[in-house]
């Protein structure tokens, strides 16, 4: 696509027909020299600048991986439209609005990765007469600009509250489409339709539920938001919290990434004490370490604790947090760690940011809810993990 908006470009430089030359007229063109040489500064600006844009534009389409994992109902909810911003749902069933029932889509066949100005949509899934038949071999993820969002709160259909995304494409304006993202009434998305434009058929999918069994889990391995009371790091000290959704680049909205979090990532945060002695005395060291899902490690020694008011990009008031100021192994960086409050002063979201920018380097969330078994969370032999018919959420 950019290679030939750029030999069309090229277009724009005229070349002088040969009969000019050979009837022994002057060059028609050499009266307009100036203008000739502007044109060939607009072409090499146009290939400095625009090009390295147009590629990432494409690449980053072309290269978004399906989810290998359906995403689950219960495993976040949308209570604002900027909730969306970084997330990516991966439905379980699919249908086109005229059929009767839906159809079951292997997980990443169809994919919707909403950020704050587009959604990348990956739609592999073979519609037929019949139903959902297979997948596009030769199908590739694309980008569609939201246009407008319409008022979540005006919009009910069939029960539910939607966010209703209006879709353009940039080479075709002319040509609306949308995406609906229906939510219940826990704020939670359990049903999206999509039309690309209004010439296409409507396609509804539908997220799953979480099992039975993986709630069970999850109520016992997951810190929950409702386990740790955050006034002071008291009740911290010796325990290791196991977060449940990751955020990347939380501090731009517009760059954002919203996953979820499983036991095999093997995330947590680690909260550890060494007493020292130094002659008679003893000190008391206190140590914050993040495992990262990339196997990484950084460990880190408290200098102050403190409280500071602090505002997120999309909340409408400051909040007040706990900020641990940390160094790293190496005794030569300053970082914070900023632990989010949610009811009740309980931990709700843990923060890792750096000493300069106060760039968001990892933002992990706890489950919502409260834990099973409080204060033991984690692995766990199969044979003690207790039991429960009724979810958390």
């Amino acid at each position: 696509m950019v290679v030939l908006f750029f030999s069309l470009l090229l277009g724009l430089v005229p070349t002088p027909p040969a009969r000019y030359l050979s009837m022994g007229h002057p060059h028609p063109y050499i009266l307009d020299q100036t203008d000739c040489f502007m044109k060939y500064v607009l072409f090499c600006f146009l290939i400095l600048f625009l090009a390295p844009w147009a590629q990432a534009q494409d690449s980053e389409a072309e290269e978004t991986a399906p989810s290998t994992r359906y995403t689950l109902v219960e495993d976040k909810i949308f209570p604002k439209v900027s909730d969306l911003y970084g997330y990516t749902f991966v439905p379980a069933e699919g249908k086109m609005r005229t059929a009767h029932y839906p159809d079951p889509i292997d997980p990443g066949v169809v994919s919707f990765s909403i950020s704050r100005s587009s959604v990348i949509i990956n739609e592999s899934a073979r519609y037929t007469p019949a139903g959902i038949d297979g997948v596009l071999p030769d199908a590739k993820p694309y980008r569609l600009i939201i246009s407008r969002i319409n008022d979540e709160d005006s919009y009910k259909t069939e029960g539910a509250i939607s966010y209703d995304l209006r879709l353009v494409d940039l080479q075709n304006q002319d040509l609306e489409g949308y995406l609906k993202i229906y939510i219940d009434r826990y704020s939670q998305v359990d049903m999206i339709k999509y039309r690309p434009s209004m010439a296409d058929p409507e396609h509804i999918y539908w997220l799953p539920h979480t099992t039975e069994e993986q709630t069970a889990l999850d109520n016992t391995y997951f810190t929950h938001q409702e386990d740790l009371d955050t006034k002071t790091l008291d009740d911290f000290w010796g325990k290791v919290i196991y977060p449940f959704v990751s955020y990347a680049n939380q501090s731009n909205i517009s760059q954002r990434k919203i996953t979820r979090i499983y036991p095999e990532d093997k995330v947590d945060v680690r909260f550890d004490e060494e007493v020292v002695e130094k002659g008679k005395k003893e000190k008391i060291f206190q140590y914050i370490t993040f495992n990262h899902k990339d196997g990484s490690r950084q460990k880190f020694l408290i200098k102050k604790l403190r409280e500071i008011e602090h505002l997120d990009h999309d909340a409408p008031r400051p909040r007040t947090v706990l900020e641990a100021e940390v160094k790293d192994e190496g005794g030569q960086n300053t970082f914070y760690v900023l632990f989010h409050r949610g009811v009740k002063k309980y931990l709700r979201a843990i923060e890792l940011q750096d000493d300069k920018t106060r760039r968001s380097l990892y933002y992990y969330e706890m489950r919502r809810g409260k834990s099973a078994v409080p204060g033991q969370n984690g692995p766990a032999p199969a044979a003690a993990a207790p039991e429960t018919d009724n979810p958390e959420e």
